[in-house]
């Protein structure tokens, strides 16, 4: 389980065994803070979770009488997901920078521990602004750039699983990335939180953050019929 730039189809099964047993002991401190930013009624909402994993977080949407659909990048991840929660129907294989929904699809995308793998995070956030629909919420949680201090070299972030050994790689991100031009741009931000502060190699550094867009509505530009003549 120690396998450096791997992918979660490599050690799906390790992975989720690890985490099954993590949280046995730990509450799922990340998971409470996302929840938290949720409305408090779901009911009817079509929800689409971003990097859904085994689908826990999708199964406790649709307790909550929402309209979830969970996707990932992961086959094998998919897979253990459909066996684990064999009543969930809205789960498939795709990536966050290319999807198959239709414009304007969802009232709410979150995501937890799962946008930070994408290189370039510009083109997600062109996706998820597009399949969300006008004043709907983004809602996600990514690995916190001070992460790069301790766990980084180069380019990259040796993320530590679990209390275990660092295992996968992400690129490294800094604030700039998700609060880009076109981020300020097309979305209102409802909330920032940075989680509790955890101990990163003799550093006290909060792991994630947790952030609560709201999709601006911007209406079409104005066309122009001729020389002086607008609509």
């Amino acid at each position: 389980f120690r396998r450096k730039n791997a992918s979660y189809d490599d050690f799906a099964r390790e992975y989720v065994r690890a985490r099954d047993s993590f949280f046995k002991e730990h509450p799922d401190v990340a998971g409470e803070y996302l929840r938290e930013q949720m409305p408090s009624n779901l009911k009817g909402k079509k929800v689409l979770y971003a990097g859904c994993g085994v689908g826990d977080d999708v199964a406790w949407l649709e307790k909550q009488e929402a309209k979830v659909w969970g996707i990932d990048k992961s086959a094998r991840m998919i897979g253990l997901a459909r066996k684990r929660h064999s009543a969930l129907r809205g789960l498939s294989v795709q990536r966050f920078e290319k999807t198959n929904f239709a414009d304007s699809s969802f009232d709410i995308v979150t995501s937890k521990y799962a946008l930070h793998y994408a290189k370039d995070t510009r083109s997600v956030f062109a996706e998820l602004h597009r399949i969300l629909k006008p004043e709907g919420f983004l809602i996600v949680l990514v690995a916190h750039p001070l992460l790069s201090f301790s766990y980084g070299r180069g380019d990259v972030v040796f993320v530590p699983f679990f209390s275990g050994e660092p295992t996968v790689t992400f690129p490294k991100h800094d604030f700039s990335e998700y609060f880009s031009p076109f981020t300020r741009r097309h979305f209102e931000v409802l909330s920032f939180r940075e989680g509790p502060l955890g101990r990163a190699r003799g550093t006290r550094i909060p792991y994630f953050f947790v952030v609560k867009f709201r999709k601006l509505y911007l209406p079409p530009p104005r066309q122009s019929f001729g020389e002086g003549a607008q609509i």
